[in-house]
């Protein structure tokens, strides 16, 4: 699976490593989440029950909205002690 520098992997690319690799595939309901694995390689996503589940929850508690994101995309800004700096979260190490 040819990842992107930041980590990040789109749903097309996670299925054809999944079927590539005969990874295992586990839906988590505590979590609602999904996620896959082989060998020291773990894959969180969300497939069409994860996504079902939280509109689902959204629409019953009434919320107005949704927000989703990737983390390899998502950059924080910190302040500390005075310092300003933009920071991001390494997903591949």
């Amino acid at each position: 699976m040819a990842v992107p520098p930041d980590g990040s992997a789109g749903y097309n690319l996670i299925k054809a490593y999944i079927a590539e690799n005969g990874a295992p595939t586990v839906f988590n309901s505590t979590l609602v989440m999904d996620y896959s694995y082989t060998g020291k390689t773990w894959i969180g996503y969300d497939d069409r029950q994860s996504i079902t589940t939280k509109v689902l929850y959204a629409k019953r508690k009434g919320l107005l909205g949704s927000m989703s994101m990737s983390i390899g995309l998502f950059q924080m800004q910190l302040h500390a002690h005075g310092e300003h700096r933009a920071t991001t979260f390494p997903t591949r190490r």
